[in-house]
């Protein structure tokens, strides 16, 4: 079983790109599941949509019930290698790949997508896919799209979890030219 001085903690301009930067909030001191009103079941297989610098991965590492796979999706290609270069050799089934989506502040150069991009693995195998503050930074014809490619990947039992922030871009004039 790990412990939390096993894991390094992301530097802070990773952990300033993401939005918590205390060390506390990718801590698992005690050991608990991150969501515990979840069944142990849940960890079987988890998606991390937006991984981010594996604030959610290090705490699950840490959890009495670990997930079996864990795969840690995101579009900052500096968080992907660093979570695969400090998290995955101390759990090699968290595993972390990049969504090459384009993103104006952490992927300019992706993939332009008036659509979703595939997330990447076979359909109907996810217990769990989380999406932490995903949602907010897409237009609205993209969740519906990510939403039907996270029903894709969702096994029959499977739970999604997510946060959103949603606003009308009407009341906002500066956010005109990101209307569908």
């Amino acid at each position: 079983m790990l412990n939390d001085n096993d894991l390094p903690i992301p530097p802070l301009q990773m952990r300033e790109l993401v939005g918590p930067t205390d060390p506390i909030d990718f801590r698992n001191l005690e050991g608990e599941n991150l969501f515990p009103d979840l069944p142990p079941g849940a960890y079987e297989n988890v998606i991390d949509f937006g991984s981010g610098c594996g604030r959610l991965a290090r705490r699950m590492m840490l959890q009495r019930d670990q997930p079996s796979q864990y795969l840690g999706v995101e579009i900052h290609q500096g968080m992907v290698d660093w979570c695969q270069t400090n998290l995955t050799p101390a759990a090699t089934n968290f595993k972390f790949i990049r969504h090459d989506a384009f993103n104006l502040g952490l992927n300019p150069k992706g993939l332009p997508h008036p659509k979703a991009l595939p997330i990447g693995t076979p359909s109907e195998t996810a217990s769990l896919v989380i999406a932490w503050s995903v949602f907010t930074h897409l237009v609205e014809s993209q969740v519906y799209d990510y939403l039907s490619e996270i029903r894709r990947v969702l096994r029959g039992d499977g739970i999604f979890l997510s946060t959103w922030f949603l606003f009308d871009k009407a009341d906002y004039p500066m956010m005109q030219h990101f209307q569908n």
